[in-house]
């Protein structure tokens, strides 16, 4: 991790020590033992366990992941979290900063307003240089003040975090022999690497990661100590790693190994400010907070802003002296598949506790995710609206013989109406699109509908709706796990009075119930799928997850006053308005073009040797979750089936927190609470702006022994002021 882990007492010790090196300076051969101190006598570690046999050490055995039976939480101080939710400073608050953060400590407002003034100015001086030479792509806008800040906040805590993941894993390996060394280096062809841990005995040289990112400098390095000095160089994670980070470590020649740990900034207690801290919390005056809704708050509103806001986390990273060490970052979720899959009550009904799942995305590097904070927004205020109307009131219905009836007008004022309504026009293209002969199911079904003659079309007088199926949760009191929400597709048969002439049906009542019935066959379960894997049907099941949750905090509200009783049945939604401009009949008269003139045409070979037109119309339908059914699973199925979940939704309050099921290996769970929490510390102030000097970093993990010379030189040159911030061993969020 960081090559100048210095004990407090010895210092000056150290500083001399490498004096003493620089005068008598010798080059290391490419075999030379490591150099370090051994892990034991580390100042503040206290190993108990004995040191393991090489078999079992991780990396070095068969499995790839140690689980850790509570999930491994670790604590540590993040001075960033002082400015959380900082206002915007005032173009007076930033003039007398300028933009260096020498001599400045993280988290006071001095390095804040120097780090966006620097943010500023050089996104400034990248455009004049386009504009100059307008070529290639416009740069892209710098970075609002609450998404750069959501990035500035943890990376200030990569120095604090790397160390005290590092403590943990020595501790629990149990890395006490007089054969471990930390922080030890080792040479390969004038190259010095520091490693976390080594054991020359063993040949095996540990780095500690404590999210999921790797360095390709240091990297660089690992690959010649493997290949020059026999080392086996592991990577041990406390966040799973992606696939695009195993695949450079395996071209490296180095090996990983996960013991998951969830990190918790012990001072974290203020929330961000703006729109995330509005999301999932029933009481407008009680923030909402947690680590879903940082990464809400820091994900990029599009793809362009996504990108951007990696560059500024990569920068702020840089400057940390911690790159290696920084958290999950946003655009490692794909936000278009995370739902809301747990609630509950917490300070006695008073406040909510909640969790979302997502897939992580394939390569963030490439492709990041981004609209994090619009889906939360849909899920949430979907939340709301299914508890401050009636249930009768969720319903959809598209029908040329009723234009009256297409949805509630309270209803149609939200986004949950409009995901509704567009579900149900979604839904009748979806079944005109399976009935295409030219593909294997439409074929089969144009091969089994009744007909008079080779060329006339057959009768399929549909009405086709979604509706909810039984939801599998689990079900702990205050705790609500929802497991499994499934939609069904639901078939019948039924004539419109508005039929347009060239869709009239020219088969007995007979023979078009037999073909209904042919359908129901065939199409509906393929129909029924669609819906629920599609991901034209995503919002419609992230609104239906809502509708699950709102049903049970509506239960739980209907014996006792709590923070949800106020908005219950209120028909009020003013403070969850719809964010998407819309008008429930825009929809409607797109439904109506569409069944009067026509949108899919197909032709069909007949045995007769003629071709056949067939022309589907949209059928009628409709979305009705006025119901929301539920699945109870016992204490026994929940506990053989998801062991890992009920630690995993309490860790994700923290941190995002890998989630892996057999179907999936890649989820992410976030969650957060919207509840009263202890008030934090005001940030740290200097009496005066500093001035002059360029942007420090401290030196990370792979510096060479020559850079560490220069450093003591620079000390001892300039005096050495050790500030040491004291970690507060209070709890901030309770899971």
């Amino acid at each position: 991790m960081r090559f100048h882990r210095l004990a407090r007492s010895g210092a000056i010790v150290a500083v001399t020590s490498l004096l003493g090196a620089l005068v008598g300076f010798t080059p290391v051969t490419a075999y030379a033992a490591p150099v370090g101190t051994k892990c034991k006598d580390v100042a503040g570690y206290s190993i108990t366990k004995r040191p393991p046999a090489k078999s079992d050490l991780p990396g070095l055995g068969a499995s790839r992941s140690t689980d850790g039976a509570n999930g491994r939480p670790y604590q540590y101080h993040n001075p960033g979290e002082n400015v959380r939710g900082h206002a915007e400073p005032t173009a007076r608050d930033l003039a007398p900063y300028g933009n260096s953060t020498a001599g400045k400590a993280p988290g006071t407002l001095p390095h804040l307003y120097s780090s966006w003034n620097r943010y500023q100015a050089n996104k400034a001086a990248e455009l004049r240089k386009w504009q100059e030479n307008p070529v290639g792509k416009k740069p892209s806008p710098a970075l609002p003040w609450d998404k750069w800040l959501s990035r500035y906040v943890p990376n200030q805590g990569n120095d604090a975090r790397g160390k005290a993941f590092e403590k943990l894993l020595v501790e629990e390996i149990g890395l006490g022999g007089d054969d471990w060394i930390c922080q030890g280096d080792l040479t390969a062809n004038g190259e010095t690497r520091r490693y976390d841990a080594i054991n020359s005995r063993h040949k095996v040289a540990y780095e500690f990661k404590s999210g999921r990112t790797i360095d390709a400098a240091q990297l660089a390095k690992d690959a010649q100590i493997a290949k020059s000095q026999g080392y086996r160089v592991v990577y041990v994670f406390g966040d799973k790693p992606t696939a695009a980070t195993v695949r450079r470590l395996q071209a490296a020649g180095v090996d990983h190994h996960i013991m998951k740990a969830t990190p918790n900034a012990v001072n974290s207690a203020r929330p961000n400010a703006g729109a995330s801290a509005q999301v999932m919390n029933p009481k407008v005056n009680v923030p909402a907070r947690g680590a879903a809704n940082d990464m809400f708050a820091g994900s990029g509103r599009t793809l362009d802003q996504a990108r951007e806001a990696a560059r500024v986390d990569d920068d702020l990273a840089r400057q940390s002296g911690r790159p290696d060490q920084r958290m999950r970052r946003p655009g490692g979720i794909d936000f278009s598949t995370m739902e809301l899959r747990y609630v509950s009550e917490t300070d006695n009904g008073q406040g909510l506790g909640y969790g979302f799942e997502a897939d992580d995305v394939a390569d963030e590097d490439v492709e990041p995710g981004f609209g994090g904070l619009e889906q939360a927004q849909l899920a949430s205020d979907s939340l709301f609206t299914w508890l401050a109307l009636q249930p009768s009131a969720f319903w959809v219905n598209l029908n040329p013989d009723t234009p009256d009836q297409i949805m509630d007008d309270r209803f149609a004022k939200t986004d949950a109406g409009r995901v509704l309504l567009d579900a149900d026009l979604t839904l009748k293209r979806s079944h005109a699109k399976l009935l295409n002969p030219q593909t294997p199911l439409g074929d089969r079904l144009w091969d089994a509908l009744h007909f008079d003659t080779p060329t006339l079309v057959p009768c399929l007088p549909l009405r086709i709706w979604i509706s909810a199926k039984p939801a599998s949760v689990r079900d702990e009191g205050g705790r609500l796990y929802i497991l499994d929400a499934p939609l069904k597709v639901n078939a019948e048969y039924m004539v419109v009075k508005n039929q347009p002439e060239k869709y009239k049906c020219q088969q007995s009542e007979a023979q078009a119930k037999e073909n209904v019935a042919t359908y129901q066959q065939i199409i509906l379960p393929e129909l029924e799928k669609v819906v629920n894997t599609d991901p034209a049907y995503a919002d419609l099941r992230r609104v239906y997850l809502s509708r699950v949750a709102a049903e049970w905090l509506r239960q739980r509200a209907a014996t006792r006053s709590t923070a949800f009783t106020p908005i219950i049945n209120s028909n009020d939604t003013s403070r969850w308005p719809a964010r998407v401009r819309w008008n429930k009949l825009d929809t409607y008269n797109a439904y109506l073009k569409s069944f009067n003139e026509g949108e899919f045409v197909y032709h069909r070979d007949v045995p007769d040797g003629s071709g056949q037109t067939i022309s589907v119309p949209l059928v009628l339908g409709g979305v009705d979750f006025a119901q929301a059914p539920k699945k109870p699973v016992s204490a026994t199925t929940f506990k053989k089936e998801h062991p890992k979940l009920p630690v995993t939704v309490a860790r994700s309050v923290q941190a995002p927190v890998n989630y892996e099921t057999t179907a999936n290996p890649d989820l992410t769970w976030m969650g957060g609470d919207a509840m009263v929490h202890q008030a934090p510390a005001a940030p740290a102030e200097e009496p005066e702006p500093p001035t002059g000097g360029s942007g420090g970093g401290l030196p990370i993990t792979g510096a060479s022994v020559v850079g560490a010379v220069g450093t003591g030189l620079a000390l001892l040159a300039g005096g050495v002021t050790l500030l040491v911030w004291q970690r507060r061993r209070r709890r901030i969020f309770r899971a």
